[in-house]
């Protein structure tokens, strides 16, 4: 397929959207932050019950919620620039996740995101919570100066675009019973669940008997393979609270955490709602705060479903007896849903522009920017977006050829 090079829309990308740089663009799991850079790392949260320590206990991928079910998840408050706020119930656990962006600097900034789990009737409950950072290995090899590594209780990287950073990671209440790590190499960002569950050993504890913490990777040793995958293990008594603090060393303003955090969290969602009211009059028209608030969360997890991919899908045409690739492309896109369809989709994306477009007209008309430059030389887009490894195994496999013989409708 050609590519029609010089006439590009998106004019601007990466670092030079300073204000979209990072954000929650890894819908697909349950909060997973990046860059808007092909090769950005990723970051983002597992966890499980201290009794529920095997492969399908761990939660990491946005799974579909099941009626009357146990679990349930969805953005209250989410602007696509600056913050969000969100809450996953995982009974007998609420999750509340949030992340608040410190502009500046030339390589992104800072950012802090607060992980509270609290259980049912504030019973101190043991719970498992793991952050991790990983390198995207479906490009191919990581640029020679991509790395990633663990020191003294905190993740340091450098890449070309970030150069060097660090997350600290802060408790805030509760009790922090033990701590692991593991510094390993993931085959892909589909397999990190099950690359953490291999690195699970079995530890004598004086309070828990037997305990599954990190250990280390022996295919780095084996293999000759570089870190690509560092995660953090806590092992913590709810209510549980942490703040999750990257920064990065050309930003002096100090980054978020703490009562600032809280104070500036409150500061930012008063700052929604009342621009959510401005734009859509739900309060003047007389709707009760209870619908006001579903109508809030609606938008929001419009917005918080907003990903970042890059990669190349795969398409047929009477051109070509076999499926062959598209070109190699950035795509800033809504998503039609987290569980189901953590990808970009053309026929939805027209009625996600309708609602995105009435909250911010610059998100939206970088969203369509980024689907114009997909067109080819025939005016035709491939209907789904499998960009990447950790989309495509979220795919079956008759799904992810796109045939050119299909009109696809925006």
């Amino acid at each position: 397929m050609k590519m029609v090079r010089h006439r590009k829309v998106v004019k601007d990308t990466g670092l030079q959207v300073a204000d979209r740089y990072w954000g929650t663009y890894r819908p697909g799991v349950y909060l997973g932050l990046k860059s808007r850079e092909p090769r950005s790392p990723v970051f983002g949260i597992m966890w499980y019950e201290l009794a529920a320590a095997t492969h399908k206990g761990i939660r990491n991928q946005a799974e579909r919620v099941k009626p009357r079910g146990s679990n349930t998840y969805g953005w209250l408050r989410h602007d696509g620039v600056t913050f969000g706020e969100q809450l996953i119930v995982d009974k007998p656990h609420n999750i509340t996740t949030s992340f608040i962006k410190t502009p500046g600097g030339e390589h992104g900034g800072h950012w802090t995101a607060r992980i509270n789990v609290t259980t049912k009737a504030n019973a101190k409950v043991p719970f498992v919570l793991i952050w991790y950072a990983a390198l995207d290995e479906s490009l191919g090899p990581a640029a020679p100066h991509s790395r990633l590594w663990y020191e003294d209780g905190s993740i340091l990287g450098h890449t070309p675009q970030l150069h060097n950073f660090r997350i600290n990671l802060i408790p805030q209440q509760g009790k922090l019973l033990h701590t692991s790590y593991s510094e390993a190499n993931a085959p892909g960002l589909h397999l990190l669940k099950e690359k953490l569950y291999s690195l699970l050993k079995i530890e004598r504890h004086s309070m828990f008997g037997k305990l599954a913490v990190l250990g280390a990777d022996d295919e780095l040793h084996i293999k000759e393979k570089d870190i690509n995958f560092v995660p953090i293990q806590m092992l913590v008594e709810t209510p549980f609270c942490v703040d999750i603090v990257y920064t990065t060393e050309d930003l002096s303003t100090p980054p978020l955490k703490g009562e600032k955090y809280a104070r500036v969290l409150e500061e930012k969602k008063t700052e929604f709602d009342s621009e959510f009211e401005s734009k859509f009059r739900l309060d003047e028209k007389g709707y009760p705060p209870e619908d006001v608030a579903i109508a809030r969360a609606a938008l929001s997890n419009m917005i918080g479903g907003i990903g970042y991919f890059f990669g190349a899908g795969r398409v047929q045409s009477q051109y070509t007896r076999e499926p062959v690739p598209y070109w190699r492309a950035p795509l800033y896109t809504g998503v039609p849903s987290r569980s189901f369809f953590p990808r970009g989709f053309l026929w939805d994306e027209g009625f996600h522009g309708l609602l995105i477009g009435r909250w911010s007209p610059d998100i939206q008309m970088d969203i369509a920017a980024h689907w114009m430059d997909l067109i080819n030389v025939e005016g035709w887009i491939p209907r789904e977006q499998i960009l990447g490894a950790e989309a495509l195994a979220r795919v079956p496999k008759e799904f992810v050829v796109q045939s050119n013989a299909a009109a696809n409708p925006p």
